[in-house]
């Protein structure tokens, strides 16, 4: 009898749930009360292609995120936070923000969804890995997706690019020198891809050439298909602004907006950005115009 009872003793005891190994609490499967995600994109993250992931703890207790990763329909990847020694901790009361890298687009989802999961360990030291839907701070993510997926649409047809300042023209009475911005192409495919207008940017504003007023945008109605042959539009463009911190914490300043028509999107906006040499002598450009000091 007494054997009996031991068997069924330890029978009960392996039927009996448990908390976790060795006596541990399980794992936490959701964010502590009072923490919460959501991602944005910064003015600097545009031209980095980058995404923030925003840690938010409203609790009376730090945490520390020691993984987080964005996953969307909208891109080919999972998007990784890289994590330091120790993690990221979240004071009570506080916001941290974990940079991540965009991967490609992805533009066949019509409706993609997202999410972000992250590993933490609390005050207390249980760790925990949840996820969750994040709140898209600015509503950047259709945005985001629908500029991405018309330059897609756009360079299946031909490449575009910003590839310099081709000259100067005398400046106006009372006015700067204006630079000569190319925007060349060179088709690639069947169009056909309408280049319909391009904006301008806080650091650089259009001249109309037949007015020689100051224009936010110029028309440009140019046409491209396979039998295009490569070419360039000039831009004439002055300086926005005039005060040297307009350069020195530049951060859109050389990123065209560009509205063009595909046929396989319609009509929608692009971001042009300046490659790194040709950001440089806008810059210069900008600092000269102006008589900044050396």
């Amino acid at each position: 009898m007494r054997r009996a009872s031991v068997v069924l003793a330890l029978v009960g005891a392996l039927a009996a749930p448990t908390l976790g190994g060795c006596g541990e609490p399980a794992p936490l499967a959701s964010l502590p009360a009072g923490v919460s995600i959501d991602v944005y994109q910064s003015r600097h993250d545009v031209a980095l292609r980058r995404l923030e992931i925003a840690v938010t703890n409203a609790s009376a207790a730090p945490i520390t995120v020691t993984a987080a990763a964005f996953e969307s329909e909208q891109f080919t990847a999972r998007a990784q936070w890289t994590a330091r020694p120790g993690g990221a901790t979240v004071h009570a009361g506080r916001t941290v923000d974990l940079p991540i890298d965009l991967p490609l687009v992805e533009c066949a989802v019509d409706s993609p969804a997202h999410s972000v999961t992250i590993s933490f360990v609390t005050h207390d030291g249980r760790e925990g890995v949840a996820s969750v839907e994040p709140v898209d701070r600015y509503e950047r993510l259709p945005e985001l997706r629908a500029e991405e997926c018309t330059e897609q649409a756009a360079r299946s047809i031909a490449d575009l690019e910003i590839t310099g300042i081709e000259s100067l023209l005398p400046s106006p009475a009372g006015g700067v020198p204006i630079a000569m911005l190319a925007l060349s192409y060179r088709p690639r495919g069947d169009g056909p891809l309408v280049l319909e207008i391009v904006h301008d940017t806080v650091l650089l504003t259009f001249v109309d050439p037949a007015t020689g007023a100051q224009a936010h945008s110029l028309p440009l109605d140019a046409v491209l298909g396979a039998s295009t042959p490569p070419g360039r539009l000039l831009l004439p463009v002055i300086p926005a602004r005039c005060d040297p911190h307009a350069v020195a914490e530049d951060k859109r300043g050389t990123i065209f907006r560009l509205t063009v028509t595909t046929p396989a999107l319609g009509t929608g906006d692009l971001q042009l950005r300046a490659p790194d040499d040709v950001r440089g002598a806008i810059y210069d450009y900008v600092a000269e115009a102006c008589g900044f000091p050396d």
